[in-house]
């Protein structure tokens, strides 16, 4: 009778830990996928942001002329040389959220595969680069970052996968946090260059011609005009409350090497991340 209770506790316990193994495996290929995704949706608000630095420059530049009715050539590369300085900053921090993309790329084969000896080349490589490219943004943009907290790695976490994370946890968080910090900075940019945007386009697209003497050419197209100026700000708002869902996935990654979060989850956190990739899809 013991023999076989014995027996049964020791087949209980195998399929346990097979089991456990499985959906750890499952986690962590579900944890690479959200961080592909995540990088997906920081490189379109990075795309959004500088479009919308450009066309802020762009309705500031139109005021002066049309206020003064004259813009010196030097007016207007005193203005291009800001937008281009702040699109030297996001480039840089697109380049680093491709490397951040390809490290979680490998990373899911890492979670996916029995034999990932090219993987792990590949990731060290990778990992490099965006340590340099990290150190290249807290340079441009004296972005501080604290001494990251030592992560006990999830005890479920095996094989390559587990020695990769062991060794680069703290790193990728550290990358993470540059990468928060910078959204941070430039959801706050967003949101003053729209109000400056709207206050000009305003002026310009819906003010001026109804105070003109002569009639409005489109009176259809003068009111959809002002709908969108009028509407614009709750749309950006509506981005920067959503960008704080990228802003979280530092929190989601540290809480998964911990062994902290589910399946669930980072699925729930997949379609947040979708939710904001449609939002962007509808700001011109």
């Amino acid at each position: 009778m013991m023999k076989k209770f014995h027996k049964t506790v020791v087949i209980f316990a195998t399929v346990a830990a097979l089991t456990s193994g499985c959906n750890s495996r499952e986690r962590y290929k579900q944890l690479a996928e959200v961080g592909n995704k995540y990088s997906q949706a920081v490189d379109q608000l990075l795309i959004t942001a500088g479009n919308i630095k450009i066309d802020k420059t762009s309705e500031e530049i139109l005021d002066k002329k049309r206020r003064y009715n004259s813009v010196s050539s030097t007016d207007y590369y005193e203005k291009s040389k800001l937008d281009n300085e702040r699109l030297h900053i996001i480039n840089e921090l697109r380049n680093h959220n491709q490397l951040l993309e390809a490290y979680f790329s490998k990373l899911q084969e890492l979670a996916s595969s029995d034999a990932p000896n090219e993987a792990k080349t590949a990731i060290a490589g990778i990992a490099d680069n965006l340590n340099n490219s990290g150190a290249s943004l807290q340079r441009i943009q004296s972005v501080i970052v604290s001494p990251i907290a030592i992560i006990v790695l999830d005890s479920q976490i095996h094989g390559a996968l587990k020695e990769e994370l062991k060794q680069r946890k703290e790193a990728i968080i550290k990358q993470l946090t540059i990468q928060e910090k910078l959204l941070q900075f430039l959801s706050e940019d967003i949101q003053e260059d729209v109000n400056r945007i709207q206050e000009l386009q305003e002026q310009r697209l819906v003010i001026q011609p109804l105070t003109q003497l002569q009639p409005i050419a489109d009176e259809e197209q003068w009111i959809a005009e002002r709908s969108n100026i009028l509407t614009m700000n709750i749309k950006i708002e509506g981005l920067v409350r959503a960008s704080n869902t990228l802003k979280e996935f530092k929190q989601t990654f540290q809480d998964s090497l911990e062994g902290k979060t589910s399946v669930t989850h980072l699925n729930s956190v997949l379609k947040d991340i979708d939710s904001f990739l449609m939002l962007v899809a509808t700001i011109k």
